[in-house]
């Protein structure tokens, strides 16, 4: 998970009763964010949407402005610190998403 790659634990503890409850009722449990970037917390909540349909796919995820270096524009106005996956750029630095996604056997 990137959550663990840049704070070095679980985004929560799934075996707590409490937030195995609230993953139950389709939300997600309280996270300790510390001092990640709002670009990256922006891509860990979609990765750590509680539904599946609700998640971004790998193609889409590439398209992120994590991954890009660059923050998408929305209706015109620069959405300040946060990016949706799968809108606007569809290239990863100067390569497109899908050499990427090839490259790693995908």
């Amino acid at each position: 998970c990137i959550f663990f790659m840049a704070r070095s634990q679980q985004p929560f503890n799934s075996a707590s009763r409490q937030n195995a409850r609230l993953l139950q009722q389709g939300r997600l449990p309280p996270v300790d964010w510390g001092a990640m970037s709002k670009p990256l917390i922006n891509l860990v909540r979609q990765c750590l949407a509680v539904q599946m349909r609700d998640r971004p796919s790998p193609l889409e995820l590439l398209e992120h402005c994590v991954f890009s270096g660059s923050e998408r524009r929305t209706m015109g106005t620069t959405a300040e610190g946060t990016c949706i996956a799968g809108v606007a750029n569809s290239s990863v630095g100067s390569y497109p998403a899908v050499t990427i996604l090839a490259s790693c056997g995908l």
